[in-house]
């Protein structure tokens, strides 16, 4: 399964990650992922910048999967029904 987002920082140079913090063994099993937000060091212009991020999860064959991707212990967003193809 791949995941893809866009996070917006306030600086170039954060580095923008996904984390897989726990599956859940639900019908559809659900990945929660946490996003990783790591700020520059150093002076940096005020420049708002979008950064695409993609994580690569292996799964086992199964009808549908959910993604709930969080943030700060908040969800972002929840999406069920992911479909996958082997």
């Amino acid at each position: 399964m791949i995941v893809l987002f866009s996070a917006v920082t306030p600086t170039p140079g954060y580095s923008i990650e996904g984390k897989i913090v726990s599956v859940m063994e639900t019908a559809p099993p659900i990945y929660e992922i946490d996003v990783i937000a790591t700020p520059p060091t150093g002076i940096i212009p005020q420049i708002v910048t979008r950064s695409d991020v993609r994580l690569e999860i292996p799964v086992q064959e199964s009808e549908a999967w959910a993604v709930d991707l969080r943030y700060g212990g908040n969800t972002l967003f929840y999406v069920e029904d992911v479909q996958t193809a082997f």
